[in-house]
């Protein structure tokens, strides 16, 4: 009966007193989750994970390798790098253009722009074609004429 009573006691106190006993700056910093031989131990400010379980008469907690961390330490890496990047890019056409300020400007676009004399010879062609085709449509006009007369 004493037993009963020191665990009812034991039950209704240890509630009670738990959250005092884990009060601090980070209170709710952790997350248990029981398993099989243990639980999960979730940091919810750093996000690691670690298995405890009861090893030689006390717990013992080692951290689970996260591929989620390791994801955000290569996306920093990455952005980091990125940042170089554009600065070496900002870098290099301020060069250039520093560089480039005594010379004319380069022309909008060198494929449009045809030598005068190659302008002149298509200009001579499509002419020459304008004109077999209107002798073409003569010459086939003309038989016509000779039949209806």
């Amino acid at each position: 009966m004493k037993a009963t009573v020191s665990v009812l006691a034991l039950a209704v106190f240890l509630p009670v007193a738990a959250p005092s006993c884990f009060a601090g700056d980070n209170f709710g910093r952790y997350t248990i989750t029981p398993t099989g031989d243990g639980f999960l131990r979730l940091d919810s400010a750093t996000g690691a994970l670690s298995s405890c379980s009861s090893k030689s008469g006390g717990w013992a907690c080692e951290s689970v390798a996260d591929d989620v961390l390791e994801l955000k330490q290569k996306i920093d890496s990455l952005t980091r790098e990125t940042e170089e990047l554009r600065d070496r890019l900002a870098k290099a056409e301020a060069s250039l253009k520093a560089e480039g300020s005594g010379k004319e400007p380069l022309p909008a676009s060198p494929a449009f722009q045809l030598p005068q004399v190659a302008l002149d010879e298509m200009t001579d062609f499509v002419n020459e074609m304008v004109r077999r085709l209107q002798d073409m449509v003569r010459d086939l006009k003309q038989p016509e004429a000779e039949k209806s007369l």
